[in-house]
């Protein structure tokens, strides 16, 4: 509790002893008795000859009434001391009982105001005074009530001591100028005075509770008012167990009471309520120090006030540089001279802004942030402060890029597909015609070169329309063994045309081995990522791009190449370029996600970072070598898969083998179906055509056992490829069907490969399809079919 409670206390407890020690001293002493006695002896001795004299005329008579007046004056001066001595004893015996009754009161009024000094919640004050009220003040039953400000006005119990009886448990009380709040503790805290009701029994105003308190043995009541702020709310009810028994001089003292108990629940609150405001702003403090929005506070004269951590990070500068600045002398950072300006500007609008800027670091990293400027009032209103936040959103604006450019990508990906699809049935119907025609033409023929020309272009066209949907596709990577020489040739084959004419392209592919277990089309992202970076290096100069793959057998020293390597056969793909090079700190960071070198010229800082990720969930790693000046070399391993019989693999599959069952072939494009029909029956099938789905399912169904294999197409008019074979194996579930496509893909625009596969449907073959692909299909399924 506060010091100046304690001294309060403490001086009211010494007034009210002395004021007790005054009232409680006898009024009639010894020495006053002596005084009294003595000067009635005198007055006796000077005026009793005199009055006898004037009753007597007779002399003699006097002398009998000289020894009747000594007799008289023995017997009164007797009964007077006796009258005195017993009124002296009374009084003394009721100065001692009243003392006795005050000491208990001050022994009470005392341990409260010590609960008062030391008690630290308001419910324990409460109820620690009146416990110390019943048990040193040797009352019956004490108890706090404190009034609600309802349309009831009911008086509602917080503390108490003594009520064995429960008599609180039913006490309904008012403060109302009712029946129910004309008793002690209504009348109190309605008049705000102390109400003491001396005899339950007789007092009319006792009524509603009189049956509850004489079974409790109550017998006197005195309410003491409670207020706060100059308001009662409360009030203090004490019961003795006997009529009367609250005297006025233990009134004062329980009133005073009261006053330190009031005085000491006002503390109580405003501690409370200082200690609830000390950890608000405590907490304030700390969400704004550890808040990730930066905060600056800057005086109305442009003084910078506070920066808390997150500002400091965010803008790279440090607490002494800025702190106690004026924010103009900010605007003179060249760099971000708009941000800083901006904000001075907004500060003489005095209204809310909030704008995005791109400012940039001391060490060179660019970064940005919406900025958001409030004025800052008093409680008058007067305008004290400006308060700058400076929400950091460079993660969210690349987040945003990023999502930009996969939506970008698959706009791509949904084009490409459309244009594959019908490209692809033209190249189709030029691939195999050219292959029919040159069937025809003896190896002398004029023509044949001419027609070699246009297969070889339809090929090319099949290669280019497969590299569109590579790169421009979102699938789920798929680790199968992949040729990494023939993915670096598709990508040159790209790259040629835009590359600057100044740019030389040197590939360097021989080798053994580059069979490697990877996703094809990150494959492709990786090779496309490194040759683009490289012909940015060099610009529009004239420049080299080497590209080379290579093979090596790293042993235990392998992780001093790069930690993520472990020993074993290796391929590796070396970009290297001549343009302008790297220094030191940016090789550090070249694979860091959205760092760049090139933001002003469209770069993401993506492009590394994401063939970074894929080479090292390859399993490989990547290294690079750069000198200013003199180039760049990027060298990407990859661990080389087992390959047995690769070279037979691939010379069975440029072998074409026919047969002589009979295919069912169906398909809505004429061309297509022309040359498909002539294909297999010159390998030595027997061949039945049919433009669409219904026609094709109608054949079928005639004749289920007569056909031995179905080819059919997906995107058909009237019943999809997919429709058609599932009511085929409904007729006849063990016939083997092909699926073709001229999306090229069992995804998106057509089914999964799990929905293939829970169709029944045997193989997927991407449009166009030359003569050998084909051959190759058919007899897979024919000679594995059942």
């Amino acid at each position: 509790m506060d010091k100046n409670v304690g001294g309060r206390v403490i001086k009211d407890v010494m007034k009210f002893k002395l004021i007790a020690l005054k009232c409680f001293k006898p009024s009639i002493t010894p020495l006053k008795i002596a005084l009294i006695y003595a000067a009635v002896g005198i007055l006796w001795m000077l005026f009793s000859d005199k009055l006898l004299a004037m009753w007597v005329l007779k002399p003699d008579s006097l002398l009998h009434l000289e020894t009747l007046k000594g007799w008289f004056y023995v017997l009164v001066t007797a009964w007077m001391l006796y009258a005195l001595t017993h009124r002296s004893v009374t009084l003394l015996e009721r100065s001692e009982q009243s003392l006795r009754k005050a000491n208990q009161t001050l022994r009470a009024l005392s341990a409260c105001n010590r609960a008062i000094i030391e008690t630290e919640a308001e419910s324990d004050l409460m109820r620690d005074v009146c416990r110390v009220i019943v048990e040193i003040g040797s009352y019956r039953m004490a108890w706090v009530g404190m009034a609600q400000d309802t349309a009831e006005r009911r008086v509602h119990p917080l503390a108490s001591w003594g009520d064995e009886g429960g008599h609180l448990e039913s006490l309904d009380v008012t403060w109302n100028d009712t029946a129910k709040g004309r008793g002690p503790v209504g009348t109190a805290i309605r008049s705000g005075a102390t109400c003491v009701f001396q005899n339950i029994v007789t007092n009319p105003h006792f009524a509603p509770w009189r049956r509850q308190a004489l079974d409790q043995g109550y017998g006197a009541a005195i309410a003491l008012p409670l207020t706060f702020d100059e308001k009662t709310s409360g009030a203090l009810c004490i019961y003795a167990a006997e009529p009367n028994g609250f005297d006025a001089e233990e009134t004062n003292l329980l009133e005073e009471l009261a006053t330190n108990l009031s005085y000491g629940i006002t503390i109580l609150r405003l501690r409370t309520e200082r200690n609830r405001m000390h950890k608000e702003r405590t907490q304030l403090a700390t969400m704004v120090e550890q808040a990730e929005e930066g905060m600056l506070l800057v005086n109305i004269d442009g003084t910078i006030q506070y920066t808390n951590p997150a500002f400091e990070r965010i803008c790279g500068l440090s607490k002494p540089d800025i702190q106690g600045q004026n924010i103009l002398a900010l605007t003179c950072d060249e760099p971000n001279q708009a941000c800083w300006q901006a904000i001075a500007d907004a500060f003489d609008a005095d209204k809310l802004k909030i704008r995005r800027f791109t400012n940039c670091k001391k060490d060179g990293t660019t970064y940005q942030v919406d900025v958001s400027i409030s004025a800052v009032h008093d409680s008058a209103g007067a305008l004290i402060s400006h308060m700058v936040v400076m929400r950091d959103i460079t993660h969210e604006a690349q987040l945003e890029k990023q999502l930009q450019q996969a939506q970008k990508m698959e706009v791509i990906g949904a084009f490409s597909g459309g244009i594959a699809h019908d490209f692809n049935n033209i190249l189709g119907a030029i691939i195999n015609c050219s292959e029919l025609a040159l069937e025809n033409l003896p190896v002398d023929h004029p023509v044949r070169e001419d027609l070699e020309h246009v297969l070889k272009a339809g090929l090319r066209g099949k290669h280019l329309v497969q590299q569109i949907r590579t790169f421009s596709r979102r699938e789920t990577p798929q680790r199968l063994p992949v040729e990494i020489d023939l993915v670096v040739k598709e990508c040159l084959s790209l790259l040629r045309a835009s590359l600057p004419a100044g740019i030389e392209l040197r590939p360097n592919l021989a080798v053994e081995s580059s069979l490697v277990l990877a996703d094809a089309t990150q494959m492709h992202q990786v090779l496309m990522n490194l040759c683009v970076n490289a012909a940015h290096a060099m610009g529009d100069s004239e420049g080299v791009l080497h590209v080379s793959l290579g093979n090596v057998m790293l042993g235990v020293n392998a992780t001093t190449i790069h930690p993520d390597l472990q020993p074993g056969p290796y391929l590796t793909v070396t970009v290297g370029d001549n343009g302008c090079g790297m220094q030191a700190a940016v090789m550090e960071r070249i694979f860091d996600p959205f760092f760049t070198t090139r933001s002003k010229k469209g770069g993401t800082g993506l492009g590394l970072s994401v063939v970074h990720g894929i080479v090292k969930s390859h399993d490989g790693a990547i290294t690079v070598e750069s000198e200013p000046g003199k180039g760049s070399t990027l060298n990407v391993f990859l661990p080389l898969a087992d390959s047995p019989g690769r070279m037979a693999t691939r010379a069975a599959a440029d072998r074409v083998t026919g047969g002589s069952e009979r295919i069912l072939l169906v398909d809505d494009e004429e061309d297509l179906t022309y040359a498909g029909q002539k294909i297999l029956q010159r390998l030595g099938y027997t061949v039945i055509t049919s433009s669409d789905g219904l026609e094709a399912l109608a054949t079928f169904r005639a004749a289920p056992r007569q056909f031995d294999l179905v080819i059919t197409d997906q995107t058909m008019p009237q019943m999809k490829g997919t429709d058609l074979a599932r009511e085929i194996l409904r007729i006849r579930p063990d016939i083997p069907i092909i699926l073709c496509s001229g999306y090229g893909s069992v995804s998106n625009h057509v089914v999964t490969p799990k929905d293939v596969k829970s169709l029944g449907i045997r193989a997927f073959v991407a449009k166009p399809v030359t003569r050998a692909e084909m051959a190759a299909a058919i007899r897979r399924e024919l000679d594995t079919a059942p």
